[in-house]
């Protein structure tokens, strides 16, 4: 399994940098609702065309956590178990599904997902 760190517009200088707002699912999608360290400014992580979400305690997700470099809060891991465990490579619908992991203070939130949009909230 492979991270590469995300360049997004939210300022995060380390894994746990910023705090988890809120998660909401609906069939449009997973939000995800950050809060940026420093600026407290709110942002809308949504998430279409969702295969899985995964929340887990900071102190629980070893096993994501040793495979990120040690900067940045927004993440892409390929090859991953659990891009596997739902049918990657062999289900045709999975040949979109992409890896996303989000390291906040308290959790690290992991979804799999088509595409993702960020915007920062008025």
């Amino acid at each position: 399994m492979k991270a590469t760190r995300l360049i997004v517009p939210i300022k995060s200088t380390g894994l746990r940098s910023n705090e988890l707002d809120l998660i909401q699912y609906s069939p449009a999608g997973i939000s995800v609702y950050i809060l940026e360290e420093n600026t407290e400014k709110k942002w809308h992580v949504l998430f279409r065309n969702t295969q899985a979400l995964r929340v887990t305690t900071w102190e629980s997700a070893n096993e994501v956590l040793r495979t990120l470099p040690h900067e940045g809060g927004f993440f892409e891991l390929f090859d991953s178990d659990l891009c596997r465990s739902l049918g990657a490579g062999i289900r045709e619908y999975m040949q979109s599904a992409r890896h996303f992991v989000i390291s906040c203070y308290d959790q690290v939130v992991e979804v799999v997902a088509y595409e993702v949009t960020i915007t920062c909230m008025p």
